[in-house]
């Protein structure tokens, strides 16, 4: 099972998951960490969405009953089939104890997440639409996100949030402290341009013309 681990991709995991429970319901349990879209594939989505609605309702989860669900939502396919659903638990060793599986799918989630996110942030950042200073903070609120997600420490698994923290807010920091030196505008006099923290911010001056 330890040379599998390291060899196992998203929906390897995804795959254990759903065939776990399928193979024993109790183990549903064990999933409250992850939710739907926390899944890469779209049949998987569908599936565990199903098993959701099925353990709300105290019902059994198995094939048919997961099939009878999924068959009715927008995104069905007609390659989703019983057997389909079936096949999930073939090919894959049976874990009572799934907790570390779901802890490496809300990994990779929160992974997509944060590159998603961050593209979003320097694109905005690019277009202008947001200063620097904005940047930064909403890298800070994206690394208190992460955070959550990374609460448990893994050995194979350094958390984005002590990324962020030791790498790569230290650079931006660096960066916005630099170019604040380089941007500020000295009053003329000294004991003013202290208070201000250097002197004046081009943004916050208006020239006046007569």
């Amino acid at each position: 099972h330890r040379k599998l681990e390291y060899s196992m991709g998203a929906e390897d995991r995804e795959q254990l998951i759903l065939g776990a429970i399928l193979l024993d319901n109790a183990v549903m349990r064990q999933t409250r960490k992850i939710g739907v879209m926390d899944f890469t594939e779209p049949f998987h989505r569908a599936v565990f969405a199903a098993m959701l609605e099925l353990d709300e309702d105290g019902k059994l989860i198995d094939p048919f009953t997961v099939f009878d669900i999924i068959k009715t939502q927008p995104s069905f396919k007609q390659f989703w089939t019983v057997s389909a659903i079936t096949n999930l638990t073939h090919g894959m060793p049976h874990f009572d104890d799934i907790f570390e599986h779901v802890g490496k799918v809300k990994e990779t989630s929160s992974c997509i997440y944060a590159v998603s996110e961050t593209e979003i942030l320097c694109d905005l950042l690019a277009s202008g639409k947001i200063t620097l200073k904005e940047f930064c903070a909403k890298l800070i609120e994206l690394n208190s996100k992460l955070r959550d997600n990374f609460a448990e420490e893994t050995d194979s698994f350094k958390p984005l949030s002590e990324i962020f923290q030791t790498e790569v807010m230290p650079t931006l920091d660096a960066y916005f402290r630099k170019e604040a030196t380089e941007f500020l505008i000295s009053t003329g006099i000294d004991k003013f341009d202290e208070v201000l923290g250097g002197g004046l911010y081009r943004s916050d001056m208006l020239a006046v013309v007569a």
